[in-house]
């Protein structure tokens, strides 16, 4: 009898179907439609804090593979540009001695029906030469294309000094 009730509460654990846990809507797009968002997995925040220590530890190579062949950025005004070519990337750093980030949050999120998915981090950076030139507060947004899983674009939020 035991048996035949440990299997019933199986069977019915296994069979219950979990809802998305939704963390709100996205409400832009260019069809105007409304778009559930939901909470995003743990390893696509991963992948994105690699990105953004790694970017902060010059470490372009170990990087460069979690990047599109052709990057979108987003600046605060709201202007887009294509980023300086993968490349390039050394010829950026070359402008800095080093550079630190400090992580406060990362969030994942999903968008539905379409599965668009986002990472938003929050940090605060600051960059080194002789003495700090640059510190900072941001609020960046990464997007990953779901058929490459690669950073596709970045938006920068918010950028306080």
């Amino acid at each position: 009898m035991k048996k035949i009730l440990l299997l019933i509460l199986i069977t019915a654990f296994i069979a219950c179907e979990t809802e998305p846990k939704l963390a709100g809507q996205f409400l832009v797009g260019q069809d105007g439609a409304e778009r559930k968002l939901e909470l995003g997995s743990d390893e696509d925040a991963i992948f994105i804090k690699e990105a953004v220590l790694g970017w902060a530890a010059k470490e372009y190579e170990k990087i460069r593979e979690k990047f599109g062949d052709s990057l979108i950025i987003r600046r605060p005004a709201g202007n887009y540009t294509n980023a300086v070519k993968i490349e390039n990337w050394e010829n950026y750093g070359a402008t800095y001695d080093s550079m630190t980030r400090n992580i406060i949050s990362i969030i994942p999120m999903k968008m539905s029906p379409n599965g668009y998915r986002f990472v938003d981090v929050f940090f605060n950076q600051n960059v080194y030469s002789d003495t700090i030139i640059d510190e900072s507060r941001r609020f960046e947004r990464y997007w990953i294309n779901s058929e490459t899983e690669k950073i596709a674009a970045l938006s920068i939020i918010m950028e306080e000094e």
